[in-house]
């Protein structure tokens, strides 16, 4: 399954900030932490639990934080 995904390392931290005085691309475009990822689909934990097709999502306005290293993963 497609999914968002964060990876954070002290390079890339370091570059964000420094970068992102500049320009908004350190924090959203290809230099960023963030992008795409093929992630495996996990377990259904028990049988009392359902699956359920995902159809439309998004990210909260508190991400922003994290994504901008202004507020802690």
């Amino acid at each position: 399954m497609k999914g968002v995904a964060f990876n954070v390392n002290v390079p890339g931290f370091v570059l964000a900030k420094t970068a992102g005085k500049i320009t908004d691309s350190a924090f959203f475009g290809s230099l960023s932490g963030l992008g795409m990822d093929v992630l495996p689909e996990p377990d259904i934990p028990g049988p009392d639990w359902l699956k359920v097709e995902v159809i439309q999502s998004g990210i909260c306005g508190s991400d922003i934080g994290c994504l901008t290293y202004s507020a802690s993963p």
